[in-house]
């Protein structure tokens, strides 16, 4: 007889460790909105490339863009601890089917992800740089290692979602003999 007690315990731990995590970040989040405050002349030093530089603040549409830009990659990174935190519940509970959807889930999202960290850098370089003069404003499209280790983790998740199909049939066959 399979005993699943120590990795229904284990799941059951993960889970709870990802629900301290998702309230760290949303407290983080709470605390950075109500403490803390932006240089904004330092983030515009820091994407131009142009440590002397002096010129205008940002505008108004140039914060909320920035700020919108966050905000959509806060909330993916949201979307993946719930996920994550999903996948450990449905293992706790034993639906290894759930849990094999879930993982797919969190495999697209971890590629929609990836799209958007490339999108949301140009657009960002774009919208913090709009209010230089010409030829000095700045589209920038990079991929770094935050990229190659968010396709890296989608591989993986993908993988291990067609893990999770096969153990759940395992599961199955194993119930039906006994």
């Amino acid at each position: 007889m399979v005993d699943t007690t120590q990795t229904l315990n284990a799941a059951r731990r993960l889970k709870t460790a990802m629900t301290f995590v998702i309230i760290a970040v949303l407290g983080m989040v709470v605390a950075a909105a109500f403490f803390g405050s932006a240089d904004h002349d330092d983030l515009v030093r820091t994407v131009t490339d142009l440590p002397g530089w002096d010129g205008p603040p940002l505008t108004q549409w140039q914060e909320v863009a920035v700020a919108a830009i966050a905000f959509v990659h806060l909330g993916y990174w949201l979307a993946l601890l719930l996920l994550a935190r999903g996948i450990f519940g449905l293992l706790s509970s034993g639906d290894l089917d759930g849990a094999a959807k879930r993982a797919r889930t969190l495999s697209f999202v971890l590629w929609a992800l990836l799209v958007w960290s490339v999108a949301a850098d140009a657009l960002a370089s774009l919208a913090i740089t709009w209010h230089l003069p010409e030829g000095e404003r700045v589209l920038s499209i990079s991929l770094g290692t935050s990229q190659v280790s968010l396709a890296l983790a989608a591989l993986i998740s993908g993988f291990l979602a067609q893990g999770f199909v096969l153990c759940a049939e395992l599961w199955r066959d194993h119930k039906e003999v006994i």
